[in-house]
């Protein structure tokens, strides 16, 4: 199989997408943004990484699967310039409109383009209880059994220390605010 990844952003997305890579059979194109395309690089898996500018480059290829992240028009409009037999996520509906496919709907239900609308998807956020991943395997088929993160060897730096962690997220996902910072900063 030929499958092509389109997750620009943000970064950490990006780390939520690789555990796909351990359970995609075939040869795998991701887009992405370019500053996260080192994390595409030097896998212990094959992944040919392009930027989201270098985007005209895989259309060398006819793709069997493509797997749609990202809720942007711009990102949608692109879409049919790439051959492909199956679209999982988000894309132009028949009037022109960004909506998304019946299968991606456990997670594109929960974003910004939810065919519920925001107040609906904000509120199914914050009952949801279930993983990026777990939402996204489901979508294509697949159990998610805690595959890891796929990335490659860190450079090595002089760095030492300390980690830091952000106790709050922006608006649009509200339901990652976690509620045991205070409880972590502790320990």
């Amino acid at each position: 199989m030929n499958i092509l990844i389109i997750k620009l952003g943000a970064t950490g997305d990006v780390v939520r997408t690789t555990p796909l890579l351990h359970r995609l059979d075939g040869a795998v194109t991701w887009i992405t943004a370019a500053k996260n395309l080192s994390l595409l690089q030097g896998l212990s898996r094959e992944v040919r990484a392009f930027s989201w500018e270098q985007r005209q480059l895989v259309a060398d290829t006819d793709y069997d699967l493509v797997i749609n992240l990202e809720d942007t028009l711009e990102v949608a409009q692109f879409l049919p310039q790439v051959k492909s037999k199956q679209l999982f996520g988000a894309r132009l509906d028949g009037s022109g409109a960004l909506g998304y496919t019946d299968d991606s709907r456990g997670w594109f239900d929960l974003s910004l383009i939810s065919r519920f609308g925001k107040a609906a998807a904000d509120k199914l956020k914050l009952e949801n209880h279930r993983t990026y991943q777990d939402l996204v395997f489901d979508g294509l088929g697949l159990q998610f059994t805690d595959e890891k993160y796929l990335l490659p060897e860190p450079a090595k730096t002089s760095l030492v220390g300390d980690v830091a962690i952000s106790p709050k997220a922006g608006a649009v996902w509200p339901m990652k605010n976690w509620a045991y910072h205070a409880e972590l900063q502790r320990e």
